[in-house]
């Protein structure tokens, strides 16, 4: 790849042709050329400054969360190319965001025991290497096809036999009945009891939050039902997707913070 400059990459992304283009197909010119910066680590630190020296003046506020998130991607990818590999626990956390936990090894794209970006792959780890991987509230986070499709077969390799997989993510058949019920009243009432982020504030119909919980800013790529996660285990090999919930994962991994989400949330365990 011909080395580029600061100057060069920020010139490539004020290209009027660029900066016309609505904000799903910036994102994935700026994955491209992402993918081809990161062949550097010159180059993926150029491309990084440039994106930052641009994003106030020419983007979305939507746009810009999801280029930051890109970004954090971006530094994830570029540290691993230096990573040492590591001694690590049998117990994966995937996404773990602030929830660092004890005796487990706490990923995600940045602040934990190895960052990785989920959305390349192969996992940067051997095969078999762990025996339980817990994900909360993560796979919603990722496009179907693209990267969660891709990251569940790579986790039939990584997890050993007779091993298991607990995933969570919002329910869509909550979110779609709690519409039909109330238009969302209780659903709000959930987040406010726990103290979570509040769709319906400053007099906003109940109804936002199914917004919310299909969207969140752009964050969200898709929601699913105990039936869409059990397609998703077959479709990728694993033989058995039951329904489980935050109580029965607490009770076999009793060193996890309590999220009190099952009023909205669907719980499932996998076995390899």
């Amino acid at each position: 790849m011909e080395a580029k400059s600061t100057e060069d990459w920020t010139e490539w992304i004020r290209a009027p042709s660029l900066i016309d283009l609505g904000c799903e197909t910036v994102r994935e010119a700026l994955k491209s050329v992402r993918n081809s910066a990161l062949e550097s680590v010159v180059g993926s630190a150029c491309l990084d400054r440039a994106l930052r020296s641009v994003r106030g003046p020419f983007m979305s506020s939507r746009t810009r969360s999801l280029v930051d998130f890109d970004l954090l991607r971006l530094g994830a990818r570029r540290r691993l190319k230096n990573a040492k590999r590591l001694d690590h626990s049998r117990r994966l956390h995937l996404g773990c965001g602030r929830r660092n936990v004890g005796g487990w090894l706490n990923v995600d794209v940045v602040d934990s025991d190895f960052d990785v970006d989920l959305a390349q792959m192969p996992l940067p780890f051997g095969d078999d290497s762990f025996d339980v991987v817990v994900s909360q509230q993560v796979i919603e986070h990722l496009d179907l096809d693209d990267e969660l499709l891709p990251l569940m077969r790579d986790l039939r390799r990584v997890v050993a036999p007779g091993g298991a997989i607990w995933l969570s993510c919002p329910d869509m058949a909550k979110a779609c009945q709690g519409y039909v019920d109330d238009r969302g009243a209780a659903l709000i009432a959930d987040k406010r009891r726990r103290g979570a982020h509040d769709p319906a504030k400053d007099n906003r119909p109940n109804q936002q939050v199914i917004n919310f919980l299909f969207h969140q800013g752009g964050q969200h790529k898709n929601l699913f039902d105990l039936e869409m996660l059990q397609w998703i285990a077959n479709t990728v090999g694993f033989e058995e997707c039951r329904e489980s919930s935050e109580a029965e994962l607490l009770s076999t991994f009793r060193e996890f913070p309590v999220r009190d989400d099952a009023f909205q949330s669907v719980y499932v365990k996998i076995r390899v």
